[in-house]
């Protein structure tokens, strides 16, 4: 994965020195990148707000999955089944969690996991 933030780095624009008085400077600058894994599902917004409830609609792009037979969770956080494909989320603090998406069965060992999605949460 280094190697390819390395790459789009550097296909990017050029960057600008730091100036501070009218002089360049030397500076640091700590660059997030995200890396998005295509996967059976599909979200709304991959960006919540911390502290208040969250909209989302989560689609599993499967035939014959319905809503209902999905189990949600989040590594962080609180979730509910609103109606259709649509949830609130919400999470209390900023960062990075995890949702994972599977499908109900009887039994627990045999779920079938669609995936996991990370969002930003701000």
């Amino acid at each position: 994965m280094e190697e390819e933030v390395v790459k789009v780095i550097f296909k990017g624009p050029k960057w600008l020195p730091a100036i501070n008085n009218g002089s360049t400077v030397k500076a640091y600058r700590k660059q997030p990148v995200t890396f998005m894994v295509v996967s059976d599902i599909e979200l709304s917004t991959y960006t919540l707000t911390a502290g208040k409830p969250n909209d989302i609609e989560i689609t599993v792009d499967r035939l014959g999955i319905k809503p209902e037979d999905l189990e949600i969770t989040l590594s962080n956080g609180s979730i509910s089944h609103n109606q259709g494909e649509k949830y609130t989320i919400i999470v209390d603090k900023p960062g990075r969690i995890l949702l994972t998406v599977k499908r109900k069965t009887t039994k627990k060992k045999d779920m079938e996991n669609f995936g996991t999605v990370a969002l930003e949460v701000k």
